[in-house]
């Protein structure tokens, strides 16, 4: 048997390794996993830059993804004793290439003294499911093809008898049953080039929503989350501790930069090293006050932006005063007073907070390789790990089996 700190022995049987895969706009990211009841522990790391930025077929992706999976292979050797080369693995899907659809259905029962059983728990799944899939392919406001999605995750948020909500409807007898749940589609041709790079890679591979896996670290009683990304922001609905609906905005990191640097009439190579010299209070007074007219500038392009995915979040109720925001990109000078001021726009009920998220945030993961303390963009690769031993120590009994009525990954 083998001994984990501070819980004594435990046996080979409950330890699980698992290949991680994350493709960002730039690099391609390998991770080697040891799962455990107590936590996850990274083992191997490496990373491959692409050959091409925005080509996703497997074709292109294969050969790095190779070199950095052996590279975090050959690293385990290296942090356990031995080489773990494993069979199964987890893909993350990138939030330009998703759609999410929050529904909910309810049926009178013929038969209300009759107790509910899983057939007729799955039937209601499944309409549940065709409800959804009817609603992403008229869902007119997507830039995607909506004739192009496939399923990818169902979460089931709440399961009802006669409006009451309950763990789990089984046994319960009542006039009524009805569920509510969150849908993430992905684009199919995305998808089909992603089972091809795992049939390359010869792995025995899941998906998983990047965005989703972030949010769902820290899921929150009442708040709305933000994960900026290079070329896209993501906003979630939290309630309950629970992610109620996800939209995205094609409006990222690059295009603030874009726009900070046409406010300042500079290339669009200069703005780093400006922030730069701003945060060590290089500059004078005067270029301080035009660096921050800039940002005021582009903020406000920003937050325009998220107008209309902030509006569709809002559709679920009046919006909660707190933010939880993800650095996943390198801190902008003066974003946090610009969130604190755009949450008083939309906060109409209770003070204006905002919680900054980083890596310190996702627990029961314990870095072994030393490659992911402190860069911003680790924030997916550790939240993708914490992902895959959630999964690891069980799924939500009534979401596998929406998967599984949906024909999809229980």
């Amino acid at each position: 048997m083998t001994s984990y700190p501070g819980r004594g022995w435990i046996t080979p049987a409950e330890i699980k390794y698992k290949t991680l895969v994350h493709i960002d706009d730039e690099w391609a990211h390998a991770l080697i996993v040891e799962l455990r009841p107590e936590g996850t522990l990274i083992i191997g790391a490496a990373r491959e830059r692409r050959l091409e930025m925005g080509d996703i077929r497997a074709s292109s992706l294969a050969p790095v993804c190779e070199d950095a999976l052996r590279k975090a292979e050959d690293m385990t050797g290296r942090i356990i004793g031995h080489i773990v080369v494993p069979d199964e693995a987890l893909i993350s899907i990138c939030g330009p290439y998703l759609t999410s659809i929050a529904c909910a259905v309810r049926s009178k029962r013929p038969d209300p003294a009759r107790a509910i059983g899983q057939r007729e728990l799955r039937r209601l799944f499944q309409r549940l499911y065709r409800t959804a899939a009817e609603r992403a392919a008229s869902a007119s406001d997507q830039q995607k093809d909506p004739s192009n999605l496939e399923l990818l995750q169902a979460e089931v948020l709440e399961a009802q008898v006669d409006g009451l909500a309950v763990t789990t409807p089984i046994r319960f007898r009542g006039e009524s049953l009805g569920a509510s749940a969150l849908f993430l589609f992905a684009d199919s041709d995305v998808m089909a080039e992603m089972r091809a790079l795992a049939t390359v890679l010869k792995l025995d591979t899941r998906f998983v929503a990047a965005p989703w896996a972030i949010a769902s670290v820290r899921p929150h009683r009442n708040a709305v989350g933000l994960i900026l990304d290079a070329h896209e922001t993501c906003l979630c609905r939290m309630r309950n501790n629970q992610i109620t609906a996800m939209e995205t905005c094609p409006y990222g990191s690059q295009a603030l930069e874009r726009d900070w640097s046409v406010s300042l009439g500079l290339p669009q190579f200069r703005p780093r090293a400006l922030w730069e010299a701003y945060a060590r209070g290089e500059l004078d007074e005067e270029g301080q006050e035009v660096l921050e007219n800039a940002m005021d500038y582009c903020f406000a392009h920003w937050f325009s932006a998220l107008q209309g995915p902030l509006a569709r979040l809002a559709e679920q109720g009046p919006l909660p005063p707190r933010l939880c925001y993800w650095e996943t990109m390198p801190a902008w000078p003066g974003m946090a007073r610009a969130m604190a001021a755009w949450i008083s726009t939309w906060a109409n009920d209770g003070y204006a907070q905002m919680q900054r998220l980083g890596l310190v945030d996702i627990p029961s993961i314990s870095d072994r390789t030393g490659r992911l303390q402190t860069a911003p963009s680790a924030i997916a690769l550790c939240a993708l790990a914490h992902h895959a031993g959630r999964a690891h120590r069980g799924q939500n009994p009534l979401s596998a089996l929406l998967q599984a009525s949906s024909g999809q990954q229980a």
